[in-house]
């Protein structure tokens, strides 16, 4: 490359002065230039001055570059050379994951269709145990229940960042990882842990049996929980005065509401709690909607609520809040836009079970089986019950009696069938 120029003043436009001098244009960058040597203008806010001033800073700034170009390798063109590099370099890369992507869908073309089964996404491999259940033409009751079952795996998996792998790299401690988030997120029974353990089984030995994975990752390895009914035992009619006594004691007015809510609604989770939105809460027609996320079956449901739940509703004010804002806050459990944390409300709880020493198996959660004994003793239709449990069929209702113990001889009052 040839030398730049000596940088001259331009004076031909008296209003508009500027430094230039030739420069060549790098071989680089020759298709991106008409000539091989440019022109380079710098006008260097000449211009904002006037008369001898504007000559004294012209020829001021011609110096400078003039010792820019001979002393210091000024070159006019560094910056889009090291765009022109990058953009290279971004090619480059671009096009070696195209060749390794090419290369591996050239790999996995090569493999049987067992082989390539293997190598499927988990999410898939679910979709298909699914897809095949429907082909048994099973009552729509069991495949809304293998598709919950489906998705609380799913999600689980999610939690712990293991929804990208494939199905044929699944190890047993996925399987648990995920089991162990869902059965903590929804405070599962031992009972309901032991069915999902038995769900898994079937689920992997299908997988195992279709050639999506060489071996059950868990076979042999659960080992079921005793299923007596200890965890979200329900409230007699003194424990619950006294647990109440004690939150109103403490001044938690958001225990006290988590557990109203749970009682009224019939709140399945904490997760239901702590998602539940001020929209959610139609105070025009008393209805409580539960979205298609919550929902077992995938299904937005709604239900209505009864005079006590809106006294609740009209004493926390909720009309005053956005649709948009969750019921419990992220902040200190008032409505907001951002939903409380996941052991908000357990961790509160401790503090007022561990002070008048109550069991650790009554739980927030446990009001919700409190309601449902409670309607049993008013004598509610159990498919009413059902329904207002949002139990999946009639025999979920059925198992409280057995579970708790209850024979129905003898009732409470009417003013203890309450909260």
């Amino acid at each position: 490359m040839r030398p730049p120029s000596e940088p001259e003043i331009n004076r031909d436009n008296p209003n508009k002065y500027f430094i230039y001098w030739n420069h060549d244009v790098p071989m680089l960058l020759w298709d991106y230039y008409p000539r091989k040597r440019v022109r380079i203008k710098k006008y260097d806010d000449i211009n904002r001055y006037s008369g001898q001033e504007r000559e004294d800073y012209a020829e001021e700034r011609r110096a400078v570059w003039a010792f820019a170009l001979s002393k210091l390798n000024y070159n006019p063109f560094e910056e889009l050379l090291a765009s022109l590099d990058e953009a290279t370099e971004r090619k480059q890369v671009s096009v070696a994951k195209i060749e390794a992507k090419a290369e591996k869908a050239k790999a996995t073309k090569s493999l049987s269709p067992e082989e390539r089964r293997k190598l499927m996404p988990i999410k898939d491999a679910l979709e298909n145990f699914i897809k095949s259940r429907h082909a048994r033409k099973l009552a729509k009751a069991s495949l809304d229940a293998y598709q919950g079952l489906v998705d609380w795996f799913y999600e689980g998996l999610q939690a712990n960042d293991y929804a990208d792998i494939k199905v044929g790299e699944l190890k047993h401690i996925h399987v648990t990882s995920a089991m162990d988030y869902i059965a903590e997120e929804r405070e599962w029974s031992a009972t309901t842990i032991n069915k999902g353990y038995d769900f898994l089984t079937s689920l992997f030995n299908w997988l195992e049996s279709e050639e999506y994975i060489v071996k059950n990752p868990s076979k042999g390895k659960f080992i079921k929980l005793p299923t007596h009914k200890t965890k979200h035992t329900w409230y007699d009619r003194d424990i619950k005065e006294k647990v109440k006594q004690a939150v109103l004691a403490a001044g938690d007015d958001k225990v006290y509401r988590a557990m109203q809510f749970t009682y009224w609604l019939m709140i399945r989770s904490k997760k239901e709690l702590r998602m539940l939105k001020v929209g959610d809460i139609d105070q025009r027609l008393k209805r409580v909607r539960f979205t298609a996320e919550l929902a077992k079956n995938n299904n937005e449901e709604y239900r209505d609520y009864v005079a006590e739940f809106q006294q609740v509703v009209d004493e926390m004010k909720l009309s005053e809040y956005p649709a948009h804002y969750f019921v419990f806050g992220s902040k200190d459990g008032t409505p907001g836009d951002k939903m409380c944390s996941h052991n908000f409300f357990s961790k509160r709880f401790k503090v007022i079970k561990d002070r008048i020493e109550l069991s650790m198996d009554y739980t927030i959660y446990g009001f919700k089986h409190t309601r449902i004994v409670h309607e049993m003793m008013k004598g509610t239709d159990g498919y009413l019950i059902s329904h207002m449990a949002r139990h999946i069929d009639r025999k979920s209702t059925e198992d409280y009696k057995r579970d708790y113990d209850i024979t129905l001889v003898n009732v409470y009052a009417p003013e203890d069938l309450t909260f």
